[in-house]
């Protein structure tokens, strides 16, 4: 399953990654307005699994970047309401 048919089935969807340059990992969310870090990065087609907790785990085919082209390592995505809007109104708070 592609992180999109992932997205397109959920709402509020979360996403997660560690790259060399973020080893603690950085979270994102979905489809907020005016900004979309997996479009931005060209990750909606990386393939992956869904977990038995129901979040989707990169199956860790191909070469995705973080903004400042360091290597993901590790990506998911899931469901959280609360993260997702705190995530879009900390974007909105800076425009």
């Amino acid at each position: 399953m592609t992180l999109l048919d992932f997205a397109n089935e959920k709402n509020e969807v979360i996403l997660r990654w560690i790259s060399e340059g973020t080893p603690a990992g950085a979270i994102a969310a979905l489809y907020p307005p005016d900004l979309d870090f997996a479009e931005d990065r060209d990750l909606y087609g990386l393939e992956g699994e869904i977990d038995d907790s129901g979040r989707w785990q990169w199956d860790g085919e191909g070469e995705p970047t973080d903004y400042q082209q360091n290597s993901i390592r590790n990506l998911s995505a899931h469901v959280s309401p609360e993260d997702w809007q705190a995530e879009v109104d900390d974007y909105l708070s800076q425009c």
